[in-house]
C-alpha cells in the first residue's frame, strides 16, 4: 500500500524530532513570542512573574492601538520594569542551541530568516561546528539566499566562531574585522605546525613584532566555541517520551506528557477580539487573528506528533513483539522501511518521529531508534556489522583486562551501534567468544577454530582474517589442516 500523503511544514518538521523535554521548552517560548498562547503548567525555570514581565516588556515593542495589552488580574503593566534578558536563566544547564535559540529570538528579523537561523542553530555539533548544508535547508523550504542570510545571523551571534564548517574559519569569525594581519596568517599559517615568523615578516612586508603578535591573538582564539555549553547528556537522566505496559498478552501504549503543558487560548484575547470591530479596529483585529490562528495551529501540530508517537510506537512493538514478549536476546534488526510501510509513512516522517525519543518498557528504557536498522540497511547485513564490530574489538582488548558484555555494549555504541548487554552476550556465544571471566589471555583467533570443520574449509579465508589454505600457516593456532 502507498504510504499516506501527509502535508508536513517546517515548524511540524520540527516539532515532530523533539523530545519531550525539548518540545516543554519550546511550548514555553510560543507562550512568550505570541500573547494569546496560555499554558495549564509552566514547568521550566521561568517564574511566573519573568512570564508576565517578558509578555508585558514584548507588548510595549509593539505599535497597538492603546487597548491592546497582555491581560492578567494581578499585574499591573505601567507598574512593571523591563525585564533584564541576560538575567532570566541564570545558572540554568543551557545547552549551545538553546542560547542561541534566545538571541535569534530578540532580533529584528524577516520571519523566513528567523525560522530558518533557529533550524541552523539546531544543526551544529557540541563545538559548535555546522553539520547542516545549503540542500538540507532546501529540503525544509528555504532558497539558497535564505540559507545564506541566516548563516550569517548565526555567525554573528555569541559565542563567536559558532557556525562554521572548518577551524580556519571558526577562527577567522572570532577576529576583529579590521585585523587583516591575524586573517591573512589564517590562510598563510599550517594551523597544526610551526611558522616561520621571520619569513611570514618578509612576506607580509610587517615586523616580526607584528607578525608575533598576530599570532598571539590567533592562540588566544577558541577552536572550540560550543563547547562551553551543557550537552545534556541522556545517560545521567532519560525522561521517557512514550510508555509501554504490558498486561498478560496486550500491551498499552501511552505519551509520557504529564510534564508537558496544555496549549490554551486566551479568554481575554478572544472577548478583545470580539470587541474589536469597526474599521479603526482593522489593525488590531487582524493581528490577534493571526495569532489566535497560529496558536490553533501550534495545538494541532503538537497533536499529530503525539498521535504519530503513538501509532508507530504500537507497530513498532508488533514487528519487535519477540524482544516485548522474551527479552532482549530476542530482538531483530527491524529496517525502517519496514516500519514505514506498515504505518503507510514516508521513511522520513517515521525517521522524525523516532528521532531523540525514548521508550519505556518492561525491560528498560531504550532509544527507538535502537529498534530499526539504517534506511537501506538490510537485517542480516546488521547483524553482521555488529557481529564483525563485536569481533575487532574483542582481538584489540588487553589480554589480562577483557571487557565485560556492558563495556563492549558501550564501546559499540561509541561506534554508533547500540546494542543491548543481552544482544552483545548472545552474538558473543554465537562467535564462540567466552566472557570476561574466561577470557583472560585468550587467544581471539582460536574462536573460529574451536571446532574442526569450524571455517567451512571451501572458504579460503575464514572471519578470523587468516588463510587456512596456506595449512602451515604459522598464526594459526589450532594445528588443524584447513586444506
Amino acid at each position: 500500500m502507498d504510504a499516506r500523503k501527509e502535508t508536513i511544514s517546517p515548524r511540524q518538521l520540527k516539532i515532530l524530532k523533539m523530545d519531550t523535554l525539548h518540545l516543554n521548552q519550546y511550548l514555553n517560548e510560543a507562550m512568550l513570542e505570541n500573547p494569546v498562547i496560555e499554558l495549564e503548567e509552566n514547568l521550566t525555570g521561568y517564574t511566573d512573574e519573568d512570564m508576565r514581565a517578558r509578555k508585558a516588556e514584548w507588548l510595549e515593542s509593539n505599535d497597538f492601538e492603546e487597548g491592546l495589552g497582555y491581560f492578567d488580574k494581578e499585574m499591573e503593566l505601567p507598574a512593571l520594569e523591563q525585564p533584564d534578558y541576560a538575567m532570566l536563566n541564570v545558572g540554568s544547564d543551557e545547552t549551545l542551541e538553546q542560547h542561541l535559540t534566545k538571541q535569534i529570538g530578540v532580533l529584528q528579523l524577516p520571519e523566513r530568516v528567523r525560522s530558518a537561523a533557529i533550524y541552523l542553530a539546531g544543526c551544529l555539533d557540541e563545538n559548535g561546528y555546522l553539520l547542516a548544508q545549503a540542500q538540507d535547508l532546501a529540503k525544509e523550504g528555504y532558497c539558497e539566499s535564505e540559507f545564506e542570510e541566516a548563516l550569517s545571523v548565526l555567525q554573528n551571534l555569541e559565542p563567536l566562531g559558532v557556525g562554521a564548517t572548518s577551524l580556519k574559519e571558526c577562527l577567522c569569525l572570532q577576529l576583529d574585522e579590521d585585523d587583516q594581519t591575524a586573517r591573512r596568517l589564517l590562510d598563510e599559517i599550517d594551523l597544526t605546525g610551526s611558522a616561520d615568523v621571520h619569513q611570514l615578516a618578509e612576506q607580509f612586508g610587517q615586523s616580526e613584532q607584528q607578525i608575533e603578535q598576530a599570532m598571539l591573538r590567533i592562540r588566544q582564539l577558541n577552536p572550540k566555541p560550543g563547547s562551553q555549553y551543557s550537552s545534556h547528556d541522556r545517560s545521567s537522566y532519560i525522561l521517557p517520551d512514550v510508555m509501554m505496559i504490558k498486561f498478560v498478552n496486550e500491551y498499552y501504549v501511552a505519551l509520557s506528557d504529564f510534564s508537558l503543558p496544555q496549549i490554551r487560548i486566551s479568554e481575554d484575547y478572544r472577548n478583545l477580539l470580539a470587541r474589536s470591530r469597526g474599521e479603526e479596529h482593522r489593525e488590531e483585529r487582524e493581528y490577534l487573528e493571526d495569532k489566535i490562528a497560529d496558536a490553533q495551529l501550534l495545538e494541532q501540530e503538537v497533536t499529530l506528533r503525539g498521535n504519530l508517537l503513538v501509532e508507530v510506537t504500537k507497530e513498532l512493538i508488533k514487528l519487535q513483539e519477540p524482544f516485548f514478549r522474551f527479552g532482549p536476546r530476542y530482538m531483530k534488526l527491524l529496517p525502517i522501511q519496514e516500519l514505514a510501510e506498515a504505518v503507510h509513512l514516508p521513511v522520513e516522517l517515521v525517521s522524525a518521529v523516532l528521532k531523540h525519543k525514548y521508550l519505556q518498557s518492561p525491560f528498560g528504557v531504550y532509544p527507538m531508534k535502537f529498534f530499526v536498522a539504517r534506511e537501506h540497511q538490510p537485517q542480516q547485513e546488521g547483524m553482521e556489522a555488529i557481529r564483525t564490530q563485536l569481533s575487532a574489538i574483542v582481538r584489540t582488548e588487553q589480554p589480562d583486562e577483557p571487557y565485560t558484555d556492558e563495556q563492549l555494549a558501550q564501546l559499540l555504541a561509541q561506534d554508533g551501534i547500540f546494542a543491548t548487554e543481552e544482544l552483545v552476550e548472545r552474538l558473543r556465544e554465537e562467535l564462540n567468544i567466552p566472557d570476561s571471566e574466561h577470557r583472560i589471555f585468550y587467544d581471539p583467533h582460536q574462536a573460529c577454530c574451536e571446532e574442526e570443520d569450524s571455517c567451512g574449509c571451501e572458504d579460503e579465508h575464514c572471519s578470523c582474517g587468516h588463510d587456512h589454505c596456506g595449512c602451515e600457516d604459522e598464526h594459526c593456532s589450532c594445528g588443524h589442516d584447513h586444506c
